[in-house]
């Protein structure tokens, strides 16, 4: 498949996956990410809005499916919902879904940009890695990275402030950049990461993302060393 469309969730798994061995980098809250990534896309695609309740709520605007697996399915599930939740409820509920890696690594896979490695645990589990076939669309992620955090320039997307975004929070900007770089630029990052630069819509997934970080990862570790 000559350069496939990739979606936000399949740029956010291919930064935590090592490009040799195909497995998660240590650390990396990548879940969380890819549950805030479905979220923008979805806001970006016109499919879901925030209410104009007090505390604002997502709402389906419209049900048209994508035509991605796990986007679809994510949009089906927030359409039959009893009633609408608030974004953070949402990215935790599609961070957690089960074998989500397989999922959206399977979707990259038949894009031809990872490939699927089968393999045991402790040589009794069955197990798959999915290393990196095509490197030119991680490429092409970092270099926008890249562009958006190490220069001062006001072009640049929703979708790449959203990946900047996810990826520091997630932990993911480390396994790409070299710390010290990041630290220089950390001003940046923080103006970028608040949405200043962007709508509100992408505001939405970046504060809903956030949140949920500090719910799922933060409050565990602080409750592991007070205990």
């Amino acid at each position: 498949m000559a350069n496939p469309t990739l979606h936000l969730h399949e740029e956010i798994l291919l930064l935590a996956l090592n490009d040799d061995k195909g497995t998660v980098h240590f650390g990396a809250t990548w879940q969380q990410a890819a549950g805030g990534a479905m979220i923008a896309e979805l806001l970006l695609a016109g499919r879901i809005r925030a209410n104009d309740d007090k505390k604002p709520r997502l709402e389906v605007v419209d049900p048209t499916p994508l035509g991605d697996p796990v986007l679809d399915e994510a949009l089906q599930e927030m359409a039959t919902a009893k009633k609408p939740k608030k974004g953070v409820e949402w990215v935790q509920k599609l961070g957690n879904k089960g074998k989500l890696k397989q999922r959206i690594a399977d979707e990259l896979v038949h894009k031809g940009v990872l490939r699927a490695e089968e393999g045991k645990i402790l040589w009794v589990f069955n197990t798959t890695h999915y290393p990196e076939r095509d490197g030119r669309h991680e490429r092409e992620v970092v270099k926008r990275l890249e562009r958006a955090i190490f220069t001062s320039t006001n072009d640049v997307t929703p979708r790449t402030v959203v990946l900047v975004a996810l990826a520091d929070v997630a932990g993911l900007l480390k396994q790409v950049f070299e710390k010290q770089r990041l630290k220089d630029r950390k001003d940046r990052i923080k103006q970028l990461s608040e949405g200043q630069a962007t709508s509100k819509m992408t505001r939405e997934a970046i504060e809903a993302m956030q949140a949920a970080v500090m719910v799922c990862c933060i409050l565990p570790a602080v409750i592991v060393t007070t205990t």
